[in-house]
């Protein structure tokens, strides 16, 4: 019984005089001191954190203290009053767990599979923006898209996309519908794409050994938003 009474929340000394008190009966601080055999002063502490919890109840008999146990049901109270608590305060936890959120999730991927995976989440996306999408990203679109369709996906992203000259024809043919395009000034261009959606960026370089970094953080996501409307207004 020991160990299920403090499952319930009552530290040991609490246990061992409560213990005692039912075992006595009504009892003086003295005799539960003994029967415990606990140190005085924890018999003290116990019974008045007993009382607190109203599980125990004292009255003055022959000038003396002495304790009695409460009804049983009063460690249900207990549990409830306890239960109230916690569902008082789990708005506050969830508070503080969604600020730990707010860090940033980062994921690298290597190689093309990870590219492709990534490729399916951005068309199926409801809003997609890009900056710098190269020709040899578009070759590899050019292979998968048609596998993305096959298999029932909806491509369904509404796409701004800031592109080099060369890949605005072979892009239209690939995606007729639901894209905007401007071209990027001749003598500008960076190996990297980056795109934008939902809470995520990637960043994205197709050398020998493709790889891309995922950002997925609000905060960040909506930057690199302001960034590229920024961009999207200086080109034509």
């Amino acid at each position: 019984m020991e160990q299920e009474l403090e499952k319930v929340g009552l530290n040991k000394n609490e246990v061992k005089v409560y213990l005692s008190i039912l075992k006595l009966g009504t009892s003086t601080a003295g005799e539960i001191t003994k029967e415990s055999k606990l140190y005085r002063r924890g018999v003290y502490e116990a019974l008045k954190t007993l009382e607190e919890k109203n599980l125990i109840t004292s009255i003055v008999k022959d000038y003396k203290k002495h304790f009695a146990a409460s009804k049983p049901k009063h460690l249900l109270d207990t549990i409830k009053e306890k239960e109230e608590i916690i569902k008082s305060i789990i708005p506050s936890i969830l508070r503080i767990k969604s600020k730990k959120e707010i860090e940033p999730k980062i994921e690298i991927r290597t190689g093309l599979g990870g590219f492709k995976a990534l490729v399916e989440e951005q068309l199926t996306s409801k809003e997609l923006l890009g900056i710098g999408i190269t020709l040899k990203s578009l070759k590899i679109l050019q292979y998968y898209l048609p596998h993305i369709i096959k298999r029932g996906k909806k491509i369904g992203a509404k796409a701004k996309l800031i592109i080099y000259e060369e890949v605005k024809e072979p892009l239209l043919n690939l995606i007729k519908k639901n894209v905007k395009l401007k071209i990027i000034p001749r003598g500008f261009y960076v190996p990297s794409t980056t795109m934008i959606w939902g809470d995520k960026v990637s960043i994205s370089l197709l050398e020998e050994k493709p790889f891309v970094i995922i950002i997925e953080n609000k905060t960040i996501n909506e930057a690199y938003k302001k960034y590229f409307n920024y961009m999207w207004n200086l080109t034509k």
